[in-house]
C-alpha cells in the first residue's frame, strides 16, 4: 500500500498551480509529469507551446541544478537538442521552460516494443550521436543519457532532452554529500568512482543506449544498485552480439564504447562513422552464435529476453540438443526457474 501511495502522490499534480496560472508569460495548460523534485507542465504564451519545469523543492541544491540546466541550454540550439526558450531563476516559483516535444521517450518505445531492429534503431541513434555532439562542442557533458531523457518527436526525430545533470568537461561528478548522481545502468566507471567526468563518459552512455535498444536489456543488470556499481567497475560487459543480430562492426563499436578505461573508448566521430556505413551495418556476421559468455540457468542458455510478467522474467532460452524453449526465472537467490516448449 505504501508503495501505490507514493506512486500516486508522483502522479498527481501539486496543489500549487492550476490550469490558467501564469509563469511570465507561459500559461499553464494542463500537468504533464512529477518527479521526486519537480513538476512539469504544458503552457503556452499564445505562439509557442512549451514544457514548463517547476521546482517542488525549492532549496540550494535543487535551485543549483536548475540554474545549471538554464545555463548550459542558453548556449545550445541544434535540432536534435530540445531547446531552451526562457526561465526565471530568482523569483519565489523558479521554473525552465523549454521547447515542447509532442512525441514519446525511447523508453516509452521500448516498453511498447521491448527492442528495436537496427533499421528502426539506426536512424534514432544518429540523431543522438548528434546532439551529444554539440554537447560536447559546448565545452559540457550530459551524463544522465538514458532512454527516458531521449525524446522522439511527431516527425520521428530523437532530441536529447534533460540537463538537470550537466556539467563542464572533467568536472567531478560527487555531490558535496558525498553522494553520487546518475542513472546506474548507464553510470561509467569513472562515475561510480567520483573521478572527472567527459565526452568520454557519454560516450560509455551511448554504447549502453545502442545495447539496450538492440538487445532489450542494458549490459549490466542486477537485483540491486550495488549489483550494477559492482558490474561497471570490475566486470567486462557483454558482447552485443550475443544477445542480437548485429554485424560485427556494430558488435565491436559497443565493446569499445563499454570499456572499463576511458582513454580507450572512440569517440562519437567513430560512432557516428560506423553508425552511418550501411555497407557494414549489413554485413551479418559469419561466425554462428556463441553460448560463451551467455547467461545460464541449469542446462538452459538464454538467447532472448521477453515481456515479463511478474514475479516471473520470461526469455527465449536454448535447452539440451539446442531445442528452442521459453524459460521463466523468478527473482531470487537461487533464482527458480521454469521451462516449456517454445
Amino acid at each position: 500500500t505504501l508503495r501505490r501511495d507514493a506512486h500516486l502522490a508522483l502522479a498527481a499534480p501539486p496543489e500549487d498551480l492550476v490550469v490558467g496560472d501564469q509563469l511570465g508569460p507561459w500559461t499553464v495548460e494542463r500537468f504533464l509529469a512529477r518527479g521526486a523534485m519537480g513538476a512539469v507542465f504544458l503552457a503556452s504564451d499564445g505562439q509557442r507551446r512549451a514544457a514548463i519545469k517547476v521546482l517542488l523543492q525549492h532549496n540550494e541544491v535543487t535551485l543549483h541544478r536548475l540554474r545549471r540546466e538554464a545555463q548550459a541550454l542558453r548556449g545550445l540550439a541544434h535540432p536534435n537538442v530540445v531547446g531552451f526558450l526562457g526561465a526565471e531563476l530568482t523569483g519565489a516559483q523558479p521554473w525552465l521552460a523549454l521547447e515542447y516535444v509532442d512525441g514519446q521517450d525511447l523508453h516509452a518505445l521500448l516498453l511498447q516494443r521491448m527492442r528495436l531492429s537496427l533499421a528502426d534503431a539506426r536512424p534514432l541513434l544518429l540523431d543522438v550521436v548528434a546532439g551529444l555532439e554539440a554537447v560536447h562542442a559546448a565545452g559540457l557533458t550530459h551524463r544522465d543519457l538514458k532512454p527516458q531523457n531521449v525524446l522522439i518527436d511527431s516527425r520521428g526525430r530523437a532530441r536529447v532532452a534533460d540537463f538537470g545533470l550537466v556539467l563542464p568537461n572533467n568536472a567531478s561528478l560527487l555531490t558535496q554529500s558525498g553522494l553520487l548522481v546518475g542513472t546506474v545502468s548507464y553510470m561509467a566507471p569513472e562515475q561510480v568512482r567520483g573521478e572527472p567526468v567527459g565526452a568520454y563518459t557519454d560516450v560509455y552512455a551511448m554504447g549502453t543506449l545502442i545495447f539496450h535498444l538492440l538487445a532489450g536489456r542494458p549490459p549490466f543488470e542486477g537485483a540491486t544498485v550495488y549489483d550494477v556499481l559492482f558490474q561497471q567497475l570490475e566486470e567486462r560487459a557483454p558482447r552485443l552480439a550475443d544477445y542480437a543480430d548485429v554485424p560485427p562492426a556494430l558488435d565491436e563499436l559497443v565493446a569499445s564504447c563499454l570499456a572499463k578505461r576511458c582513454d580507450v573508448r572512440p569517440g562519437l566521430r567513430r560512432v557516428h562513422a560506423v553508425l552511418s556505413c550501411e555497407a557494414d551495418l549489413q554485413t551479418r556476421p559469419a561466425r554462428p552464435p556463441s553460448s560463451e559468455g551467455l547467461v545460464r540457468f541449469g542446462d538452459f542458455v538464454i538467447r532472448e529476453r521477453l515481456h515479463d510478467t511478474r514475479p516471473w522474467r520470461r526469455y527465449r532460452a536454448s535447452g539440451p540438443e539446442a531445442a528452442e524453449v521459453l524459460l521463466r526465472v523468478a527473482e531470487g537467490a537461487p533464482a527458480r526457474y521454469a521451462a516449456a516448449a517454445a
